[in-house]
């Protein structure tokens, strides 16, 4: 083999390896590409996660349908004691009214 067709092997072989590399570059582009997206993807699912992780331990103390039933339940009864207590706070206020001007009525 002679020089030339020596060189002339060698830059054949060194055309082929740089046609072979860049085909496999534009071919690995891709999966590349989505690796990285599907990174940034996982990244984003695992902030999502412990954002759902923290609204679902939050939600464990938010009160139920039923207690808030039971609460309206206890506000009904208490406005009615209210109710009944200011009645008979009334009637004591109108007795001690009336206790207090007989009372004023007789010392005069």
């Amino acid at each position: 083999m002679t020089l030339q067709e020596l060189s002339w092997s060698i830059g054949s072989a060194s055309g082929a390896l740089s046609i072979f590399l860049v085909a496999f570059a534009i071919w690995r582009q891709p999966s590349k590409d989505n690796s990285d997206k599907l990174h940034e993807q996982e990244q984003e699912i695992q902030g999502l996660e412990r954002r759902v992780g923290r609204v679902e331990t939050q939600l464990e103390h938010v009160p139920s349908k039923d207690d808030f039933t039971a609460l309206q339940l206890s506000l009904s009864e208490l406005r009615g004691t209210v109710s009944m207590t200011e009645e008979i706070v009334k009637t004591v206020r109108r007795t001690t009214q009336n206790i207090d001007d007989w009372l004023r009525a007789k010392g005069s």
